[in-house]
């Protein structure tokens, strides 16, 4: 499965417009607008842009859904995915928990108000990457999303990232996490499909629904 899908050959279509002056050496984002108008200069900037990228590899065999769906979402949507699958990632101490303000906590994390019984349904695997909460709060759960957000971005090749990371301001782009071995990245992967199923189902309902 190849790449090519969500980026196109024209950088300028998809890269943040003051991430295109950075690599061009612009001082003026007004400059950087009247170069782009011209469409002969615009197809020269964007083979500039293209070589400085680096050559667009192909998605990995056994994360290609995955690796597409960071491509394809936008920041905010990979936040809520972050933060779905690090619910997920305490499924767990979940599945023998009776405490409710700590269930509340995980379930206020996640549009819906399902992911209790939605978890509780899987079978899902235990990663060494995000470990059992001690406690389970807001702000550690919000943690844990930070961290999941750095390993999504994680499983991108360099090619991939770079493109991924041209659509944000610079200063705001979370630092990637490699996972420590394949046990690791598969336990994770497993998460984050779930997760992104669950946002499939859920992701546009009110976290205050009540659960079925």
């Amino acid at each position: 499965m190849t790449a090519a899908a969500p980026f196109g050959d024209r950088p300028t279509a998809y890269m943040l417009a003051d991430n295109v002056r950075r690599m061009l050496g612009l001082q003026s984002l007004d400059i950087l607008q009247r170069l782009l108008a011209n469409g002969s200069v615009r197809e020269a900037i964007d083979d500039i842009l293209a070589s400085r990228l680096g050559r667009l590899p192909d998605f990995d065999a056994d994360a290609a859904d995955v690796q597409l769906h960071l491509c394809q979402a936008d920041p905010e949507a990979i936040r809520r995915l972050a933060q779905v699958l690090a619910v997920l990632s305490q499924a767990a101490a979940v599945r023998i928990t009776v405490h409710g303000p700590t269930l509340a906590v995980y379930s206020a994390a996640c549009p819906g108000g399902r992911i209790l019984a939605f978890m509780r349904r899987l079978n899902l695997p235990t990663c060494a990457a995000l470990p059992p909460l001690r406690t389970a709060t807001t702000e550690s759960l919000e943690l844990c999303a930070q961290v999941a957000e750095r390993l999504l971005y994680g499983l991108l090749p360099e090619g991939l990232l770079i493109r991924v990371a041209s659509r944000r301001p610079t200063e705001h782009f979370p630092m990637p996490l490699a996972l420590p071995d394949t046990d690791s990245r598969q336990a994770f992967l497993s998460l984050a499909r779930a997760a992104m199923t669950y946002l499939e189902q859920h992701g546009a309902e009110d976290a205050t629904d009540p659960a079925p």
